[in-house]
């Protein structure tokens, strides 16, 4: 599991650092590796630096945790944040799958809205979204 961060997202990441010679730990965001949009969230308050990395690297933990031990390290996603004012989009490569309503496999599945969905994470794609922003507490 990486995460992708176009040059102007390293600098600011760069300028956020305690130490300033840390080698940032993120793959160089193309338009190859961006993938397929995956999920996208309104924000419900506005989010700091800070606050957004927690949230990336909670992600980061939550599909790595899928891709290692659910999948049994079969497949290992590369996710890419964009972030704006009200919402933030989370891109996946390779793309997730997406359950079809009508395919047969899935019977009961009716497409809604992922921010709804937290609390039955499997019915939307595969891999299953995130949890929306902000990131949880540390304590």
């Amino acid at each position: 599991m990486k995460i992708a961060k176009t040059a102007e997202e390293k600098k600011e990441w760069q300028e956020n650092q305690k130490d300033k010679n840390a080698k940032a730990p993120f793959e160089d965001s193309t338009p190859k590796n961006k993938g397929k949009e995956w999920v996208t969230y309104k924000l419900t308050t506005v989010l700091e630096f800070q606050q957004k990395q927690r949230y990336e690297w909670f992600c980061a933990g939550f599909l790595l945790y899928y891709d290692d031990v659910t999948r049994n390290a079969v497949i290992d996603h590369i996710m890419t944040f964009v972030w704006s004012a009200q919402t933030v989009t989370i891109y996946l490569s390779p793309e997730p799958e997406y359950r079809k309503p009508g395919d047969g496999k899935y019977p009961n599945w009716k497409p809604g809205n992922p921010q709804d969905l937290v609390s039955g994470f499997g019915i939307f794609s595969d891999p299953p979204p995130p949890p929306p922003p902000p990131p949880p507490p540390m304590n």
